[in-house]
């Protein structure tokens, strides 16, 4: 990044440490060079390494690739003061993640018909568009053949401006189908924005997105739920609702 390597040619006095993109293309002459390679799509598995040499391998309940270098980073930060990678990763194996960072609210059903229900923080096109690679890598390790559902609520100072607009259909890509709820208020125009993609639908309340909702989601499907709110509690009152529904056909 070139804005950064200017600032640091500003000045900095502490330990410089460099994440590679690609474990082949590391300096082994310089003492702070690092990468990683995921082992699993979705990278819940992966190795580290250091000046080019594999210095650990972790597996942890985490994925996507954006996760996989906040962890490198955290390895790398353990080891300026004196804990090793393998130590690190053994750490990171026992991670609990925190609330709202594809956060398993609950399941219905069983085996692979399951319908998991995630909520998470994300919104910003960037963060979306990562939350939802990862979901869909694990997916596939997990060989669910169900799809990958978005819901998304515009919440932040950012898209209420319409700041986004432009980036918010690549943002969903992975995903099968989006659902939105256009908030009262909005100076712009979601269903405009979002003309070009197919698989969408926008509602203007929580109640409407919530039942239509309860009529499209299918076995198997993972519904990620993503807003920096509370989404009026959707997380929750749709597991209870899909619950209720289950029950009464058993």
């Amino acid at each position: 990044n070139e804005a950064l390597q200017r600032v640091i040619e500003q000045g900095c006095w502490s330990e410089q440490a460099h994440i590679q993109a690609d474990k082949n293309s590391v300096d082994k002459t310089q003492p702070h060079n690092w990468a990683v390679e995921a082992i699993l799509a979705d990278c819940s598995q992966f190795n580290v390494f250091h000046q080019g040499k594999q210095v650990a391998t972790v597996t942890w309940g985490l994925n996507g690739e954006h996760n996989m270098y906040n962890a490198l980073a955290a390895i790398i930060a353990a080891r300026h003061v004196g804990i090793d990678a393998h130590t690190s990763a053994d750490a990171l194996a026992e991670f609990q993640s925190v609330k709202r960072r594809m956060e398993l609210v609950g399941e219905v059903g069983s085996g692979l018909e399951t319908v998991r229900i995630f909520d998470d923080f994300a919104h910003h096109p960037t963060a979306i568009k990562l939350t939802l690679a990862g979901a869909k890598a694990n997916q596939a390790v997990q060989k669910r053949s169900g799809r990958l559902i978005a819901v998304l609520e515009p919440r932040s100072n950012t898209m209420k401006l319409g700041e986004h607009k432009a980036k918010l259909a690549a943002s969903v890509e992975d995903a099968d189908a989006s659902y939105w709820l256009e908030p009262e208020g909005l100076s712009w125009s979601l269903t405009e924005a979002l003309s070009n993609m197919s698989k969408q639908t926008v509602c203007q309340t929580v109640e409407a997105l919530e039942a239509q909702l309860l009529k499209d989601i299918q076995a198997g499907d993972d519904v990620v739920i993503m807003s920096n709110g509370s989404f009026s509690g959707l997380h929750r009152s749709l597991l209870a609702k899909l619950r209720e529904a289950q029950a009464e056909l058993s």
